[in-house]
This record gives structure tokens, sequence and C-alpha cells, in this order.
């Protein structure tokens, strides 16, 4: 037969094991809760109310601590866990400050023009990573001019034409290797002596404006090759830029 003595020591017990049983509630857990706790009335904790009754009836003063114990219980666990605690905090706290800065970045990334991330999947989420800016890939091709029309297609995305990104021109039929997309990069690797400068011959604007009208903002193109010639070119540069030299873009 259990005894009072032995059911006593059992509360006891319980207690020193679980010592926050009865200090510690959901705004102790949750501290962002304790605001709404006001909306409705705790009972006093009995221990700590007859502990000042008391002690006020002694004209003691109530130890700091012990009011520091029934506003943070926590406390009673010592400073290893209460240092993790204000640790976890302050981390809370950073990354949430590193959210509210960022948040017109994600704006500025889901918002922008190119949406560069419009077609793929997984996009509401996507939009707001610096992929959705979109991103741009050095298009280069060569075409001979007697086929008459030069048809290109963007690897990924669509072009964008202005005249500061766009190099074009005409290769010389003498050109050995007809793999360039800059005129100073023909003139590096050949001689200027026996082979015609076609793209000083041709109408570059004209040409520019065929690439321009056909091609800006579209993945797939085509333009027309004929007609590249200045009118009254000497009959050496008309051989050597005939149909036979490469439009290059």
């Amino acid at each position: 037969m259990v005894t009072r003595q032995q059911i006593n020591q059992a509360i006891m017990d319980v207690e020193d094991m679980h010592p926050l049983r009865d200090r510690a509630f959901i705004e102790h857990i949750i501290p962002i809760l304790k605001p709404f706790t006001r909306c409705f009335k705790r009972k006093p904790d009995f221990k700590h109310s007859l502990r000042q009754s008391i002690l006020s009836e002694m004209k003691i003063k109530m130890p700091k601590s012990e009011n520091q114990l029934f506003e943070d219980p926590f406390l009673i666990l010592g400073y290893g866990l209460n240092a993790y605690f204000d640790m976890m905090i302050s981390m809370a706290m950073f990354c949430l400050m590193v959210t509210l800065f960022m948040l017109p970045v994600y704006n500025g990334y889901a918002f922008n023009d190119e949406k560069g991330l419009q077609n793929e999947s997984k996009y509401p989420i996507n939009q707001f990573s610096i992929g959705n800016l979109g991103g741009s890939n050095i298009f280069c091709a060569q075409k001979r001019v007697g086929t008459g029309s030069f048809a290109m297609s963007c690897p990924n995305g669509q072009f964008t034409i202005n005249e500061t990104s766009v190099h074009l021109g005409l290769m010389s039929m003498d050109i050995p290797q007809k793999i360039f997309c800059k005129e100073d990069a023909i003139w590096e690797s050949n001689s200027k002596t026996d082979i015609a400068e076609c793209t000083d011959n041709i109408d570059k604007d004209a040409l520019y404006k065929r690439v321009k009208d056909n091609c800006d903002l579209k993945k797939t193109c085509s333009i027309s090759t004929k007609g590249l010639l200045n009118a009254g070119v000497s009959s050496e540069v008309a051989s050597q830029c005939g149909d036979e030299a490469f439009v290059y873009v």
C-alpha cells in the first residue's frame, strides 16, 4: 500500500525531473505569441503567489531572480540552453533582416522585361531567381552570297540587335578559312595585299537594316544576301566579293 509520504515524494521527484511542467507556457516557447496572451487571463501561479504573500507579510522584498524566473522559466535550465535560444533568436532576426533587404532584389528578378525563365517549369518560384534576368550567347555564322538568303537561329532565347552588339560584313572568296565574324580578326590571319576588303565595298547600313528588321527579338529569321555590293566597284573587287564571297554576322 502506498503511503501519503511516498505520494508526496513522487510528486517532488516529478517536479525535480520536469521543473518547467507548471512554469512554461506557449508564450515562453514561442515568444512571438506573447501579445496574444493578453486576450485571455491565466490563473496566477499558486506557489509564486503564495511566496509573494508570505514575503510581503514578513516585509521582505521579493528577490529579483525570482521575478526573472517567473518571466522566463527557461533560466532554471542553466546558461547553455538559454545561450542556444539567444543564438537561434539572433539567427532568426538576421535571416528576417536579410529577407527584408532582398525583397526589392527579388522584385527586380520577377518583374523585369526579359523574363528569361518564363517558359521553364516551376516559373512561379523560379521567377524570383537571378536566372529570370536572362542571359546572352555569342552567335557567329557565315553564308555564301550566292545562296540568296541567310537563315539564322538563336540557340537560346531570341536575337537582340543593336549597333554595338552586332558585327557584320563580307569576306572575300580568296580567304582560305571562312570562319570569321569580325573584320579585325580576318586581317589578323590574312594579308590585304592580294585579298579585297569586301566589307569596305558594301552598304553596311543596308545590311544592318536587313538584320534589324528581320531578326530583332526573334528566335529564327532569314535575310537576303542579294545586292550587297556598292555600284561601280572594280572588276577585281566584284570577282572576289561576288556570289562566292561569304556574309558574316
